[in-house]
């Protein structure tokens, strides 16, 4: 079964445009392949490249015949395998072969609802919208539902909706014709909406889509027939849609940027990921798996103190999962020989938001002077300060906290995707989805003062 699923993936890895090299194609393609053998679905873990396999124990009769007697729910993962045993793991045995299945692991019942509908709608073929906060997995929980569906042995097909130009979202859903319009390929094109029949489509960051085609989409998730730009043959597709965005649709329905009939027909199954911060719960449980991760199967494993996983579970997570896997990265690295990951080796504004929760609390007790001025001293040794239009190092005021302005938000925003990326301009800017002239605008808006080192990097 092995080598079927490995001649599977060299077939289908030719002539990929992603991959460094022949062997990346082909241990890439074999994320989405899976192969039905006698005792069951078969497929490769993408993490470990090893195939899950089947157990079973049989007895031989007075006939000479094998009589199995106990088989195995689902396939068993090799004995190497990083598991956690404190860990729970939803999405059971089948969800073996999902890429990533790590990020949708959690005990908060907010999450396991979503991961129960999630199973749910893999058994069927209807619309999916997954919607919620950046970092929090949409794509995962998409790819999730594709690879335990029917259509598991078919691509998924993922567009993002906000990275294609305006005028060429059309040609790249519907596909086009020859000479359909200048710089048009001689042979035409097959649309994404073709690549994807049979399969599944993942239109990511859907909010995204101009609304004209909007009307274009709907037609086709009514099982409508599809027509090549500047063709006129139709041809019927059988395709499993799955939309995401981290906008608030209703909003958008509002406003007139998102279609009402759109919306209503994408979201048979609605899921609405939690943030990071609604699931504190599951906070220790990432935090750790994110940890062993990091190590080396045959090398002693580090761990948290009890205050480093306090701070952790106190903070906000903007970035959500996401943002938490890249901090336990940071400090798996930067602990270096230590075996233990105190305070000492999580980012400084961390340990200063902690500090100021803990001074809040105190605060309203009445009994949080002394803690308030430790606090405020912190702020003043940070390297990163809010400057004022006639003071050169203004501290945050408290009305910051108090009153949220957008103004407050948008500098919240700016100076946490700055820590993150190692003060680079040019991936604040990415990570903000704004351009860089428009992050040194808000920059020198907001007055955010900045170091000497940082100010020509990225």
């Amino acid at each position: 079964d092995a080598i079927r699923l490995l001649s599977m993936a060299f077939s289908r890895s030719v002539g990929l445009p992603y991959g460094k090299n022949e062997t990346e194609k082909v241990c890439t393609t074999m994320k989405t392949l899976s192969l039905d053998g006698p005792e069951g679905k078969l497929a490769i873990n993408p993490n470990t490249q090893h195939l899950w396999q089947w157990s079973h124990i049989g007895r031989i009769n007075q006939e000479g015949i094998i009589e199995v007697i106990w088989s195995s729910p689902g396939p068993i993962p090799p004995k190497h395998a990083i598991c956690p045993s404190n860990m729970t793991s939803l999405g059971e045995i089948e969800d073996f072969n999902t890429d990533h299945h790590d990020l949708l692991i959690g005990k908060n019942k907010i999450f396991t609802d979503c991961i129960k509908i999630a199973k749910i709608a893999a058994r069927t073929s209807s619309p999916v919208l997954i919607t919620g906060d950046t970092g929090t997995g949409k794509d995962l929980l998409a790819n999730f539902i594709h690879l335990n569906s029917i259509r598991s042995d078919k691509k998924i097909v993922t567009i993002s909706c906000a990275n294609i130009p305006r005028e060429l979202i059309e040609s790249e859903l519907f596909g086009y014709e020859e000479g359909a319009f200048t710089g048009a390929s001689r042979k035409g094109k097959p649309g994404i909406l073709e690549l994807a029949n049979g399969g599944t489509l993942f239109l990511d960051e859907i909010g995204e889509m101009p609304t004209d085609l909007q009307a274009h989409l709907l037609r086709v998730i009514e099982k409508k027939p599809i027509c090549r730009i500047g063709g006129t043959k139709t041809k019927n597709l059988d395709i499993r849609f799955i939309a995401a965005s981290n906008r608030n649709l209703h909003q958008e329905m509002a406003m007139g940027t998102f279609r009402r009939d759109l919306f209503f027909r994408l979201s048979v199954f609605h899921i609405q990921l939690p943030r990071l911060c609604e699931r504190k719960d599951d906070i220790v449980l990432l935090a750790e798996y994110f940890l062993q991760k990091c190590s080396k199967p045959d090398s002693v494993k580090k761990v948290f103190t009890p205050e480093a996983l306090k701070i952790l579970e106190s903070y906000d997570w903007m970035g959500n999962v996401r943002e938490l896997s890249n901090v336990v990265e940071r400090c798996f690295h930067i602990s270096q020989d230590s075996l233990q990951i105190g305070p000492e080796y999580l980012h400084p504004i961390m340990n200063l938001c902690s500090s100021e929760n803990e001074a809040l609390d105190i605060n309203k007790e009445g009994a949080g002077t002394s803690q308030a001025i430790k606090v405020e001293s912190q702020r003043a040794s940070h390297p990163l300060q809010h400057t004022g239009r006639s003071q050169g190092q203004a501290r945050f005021s408290t009305e910051f906290e108090e009153c949220p302005t957008l103004r407050n938000m948008e500098t919240q925003a700016i100076i946490q995707a700055l820590h993150k990326s190692g003060y680079n301009l040019s991936k604040t800017a990415q990570s903000l989805s704004i351009g860089r002239s428009t992050l040194y605008r808000k920059l020198k808006k907001y007055h955010i003062d900045t170091p000497p080192w940082f100010q020509n990097r990225g």
